[in-house]
């Protein structure tokens, strides 16, 4: 079993046609994981650059001119798919029919103290505020340096939590991308078992839930249910 780690820079915010991607191969083998050569290439799209996607990238509309269009960028197969924040780049790369594992979800639930879990901020953390380290991120950004730091980190994530394969590091990112408080609306913040009955199960009938928030939500109305009925034995 092979996964890809990856990584897309986009024109626009709004339009999410990628114009940078890198990527790299993976697997196990006998516990250890190994990764192969990064690939990078350069597209070109059909929408407009906004200025903030060039402000975080460096890349500008002329440095793609001559680059194939954005509609041609592929990615080769593969079982799993791995990114930080994998759901914006499968998006991006109008992927869905690969097994996503979520370098941020993991580093959330891994390390929930941190204040920061953007890539860079993770870096910095795990690995220190060196000057060394900090030259490094002067290149992140471009697909291909967002990848190299994910490969240290997800290799912080293997090491800490101990996982033996990519199916198991499949089973704990989906652990980890069930959220234990309220990411948006009125209950923000508030943890999950403790959001009102009524809310919970009007969200559950709401066809644009993030389906990680459902199982949260259904998990809470199972267990109050099942509370419940101990009430009445």
């Amino acid at each position: 079993m092979t996964a890809l780690i990856f990584d897309t820079e986009v024109n626009s915010l709004d339009a999410k046609e990628v114009i940078e991607l890198a990527y790299v191969e993976a697997e196990f083998f006998e516990g250890e994981i190994f990764y192969g050569v990064i690939s990078t290439n350069r597209y070109k799209p059909s929408g407009p650059f906004q200025a903030g996607a060039v402000a975080v990238h460096g890349i500008c509309p002329q440095d793609v001119v001559a680059c194939h269009d954005s509609a041609d960028a592929i990615l080769p197969p593969s079982e799993y798919l791995i990114a930080h924040n994998v759901d914006f780049d499968c998006e991006v790369m109008h992927i869905d029919d690969r097994k996503r594992i979520c370098t941020l979800a993991m580093c959330r639930r891994l390390w929930p103290d941190f204040k920061s879990h953007t890539l860079s901020a993770m870096f910095l953390e795990l690995f220190g505020m060196s000057q060394s380290n900090v030259a490094r991120l002067k290149r992140a950004h471009s697909a291909d340096a967002d990848v190299e730091i994910l490969i240290d980190i997800l290799n912080r994530i293997i090491g800490t939590s101990e996982v033996q394969s990519l199916e198991e590091l499949h089973v704990l990112s989906d652990l980890c991308r069930i959220p234990t408080h309220m990411p948006f609306g009125k209950h923000k913040g508030t943890p999950i078992n403790e959001i009102p009955p009524d809310y919970v199960s009007w969200l559950l009938k709401q066809d644009d839930v993030d389906q990680y928030l459902k199982q949260a939500l259904a998990q809470r109305s199972e267990k109050r249910v099942a509370r419940s009925e101990d009430l009445f034995k």
